[in-house]
């Protein structure tokens, strides 16, 4: 988990590093600046994908596109393959510095390309063009404001991981009665609202374009474009299919250049990750309380035993 936080717009970024102070819970291994007129990019950092040379905010050879992610894409290493093969230059082995090379290719589309859980602020800097993203199922989070500069330079847009870093950046927030009561209602405030008012989250599949003073919304991702319909297929087929994806995906989860583990719980969504993923980049070490609360300490001991885990 990391955190980003920034300044769009005609602000002198001051808010940036109180805002990265509020993150350093979620990124507590580093912390990147990148700031110029017009943008200010900033990120704490936990290191999980190349922890040495993935240092953020990333760039592209000429310096034109830079940004800040926080979250994985899982499809990086087939990405990257691709950008060396077009003569790419990449500094680092991380999963962030694909996407500004993809960017600088494809444009937009980049984020289309993407398989994973990210939250991403990208600052084109020939074009002036600034763009957060969230992906596809809204599993990293994202919020912005639009705001007014007090020194009447024009309209700026602040975005942050967490709503405490944001705020930082409004000293004049105030809640919002309706999101108090959505929150107490599901607790949870849906989308695009939040439980302050002018702060906005971005939802699952969603962008924000920021050029020339404007803010746009983009949706880029919809589940129904996507959706498969096989009629003919029987539960065999279907079962195939599922297993096959479930694994994959899985797979897909286990790139990592630090040790991963599992929470094995007593049910069977936690079992099933169990299966796929042992022998593969488990740790087999695992800890559980005794009591019969304790989240089924007593099926992990059969459950881990079946797997072959230490439990």
């Amino acid at each position: 988990m990391c955190g980003i936080c920034g300044v769009i717009g005609q602000d002198d970024g001051a808010a940036l590093q109180p805002m990265l102070q509020r993150l350093i819970h979620r990124g507590p291994d580093e912390e990147g600046i990148y700031r110029q007129a017009g943008i200010a990019l900033g990120a704490r950092r936990l290191r999980v994908i190349d922890p040495v040379g993935g240092q953020q905010p990333v760039r592209n050879e000429r310096g034109t596109v830079w940004a800040v992610m926080n979250g994985e894409i899982y499809n990086y290493r087939e990405l990257r393959e691709h950008l060396l093969s077009k003569g790419h230059r990449l500094a680092t082995r991380s999963d962030t510095e694909v996407l500004v090379h993809l960017y600088e290719d494809e444009g937009f589309e980049a984020f289309r390309r993407l398989q994973g859980m990210f939250a991403v602020a990208l600052w084109d800097h020939e074009r002036r063009v600034a763009w957060l993203v969230r992906d596809r199922l809204g599993i990293k989070p994202l919020y912005y404001a639009i705001r007014q500069d007090e020194a009447g330079r024009g309209t700026s847009v602040v975005f942050s991981s967490e709503i405490p870093s944001l705020l930082e950046a409004l000293p004049d927030w105030r809640l919002r009665p309706e999101g108090v009561a959505e929150y107490l209602m599901h607790l949870y405030v849906p989308g695009p609202s939040t439980m302050i008012a002018g702060v906005h989250q971005l939802r699952p599949g969603e962008a924000v374009n920021i050029s020339d003073g404007r803010v746009e919304l983009v949706r880029y991702y919809c589940p129904d474009e996507t959706l498969y319909h096989h009629d003919q297929w029987t539960i065999k087929e279907a079962s195939s299919e599922v297993l096959h994806t479930f694994e994959e995906t899985v797979k897909s989860h286990l790139v990592s250049d630090v040790p991963l583990g599992l929470f094995l719980s007593g049910g069977i969504d936690s079992a099933s990750l169990l299966s796929a993923i042992f022998g593969q980049s488990l740790q087999d070490p695992s800890f559980g309380n005794d009591s019969e609360a304790g989240c089924g300490h007593a099926y992990r001991k059969s459950g881990g035993g079946h797997g072959g885990a230490i439990c």
